[in-house]
């Protein structure tokens, strides 16, 4: 997976997590590290 494949799973992945569960902002950011971590 290229760079832009990831940006752009990451930016629909975050908007669909904060779409589903917008009270849990703590739980998106957790998400959030987690990606940046695996790449």
């Amino acid at each position: 997976m290229d760079n832009e494949g990831i940006s752009i799973t990451i930016f629909i992945f975050l908007h669909i997590l904060r779409f589903t569960i917008k009270n849990t902002r703590s739980e998106m950011e957790e998400a959030v590290s987690v990606w940046l971590s695996i790449y």
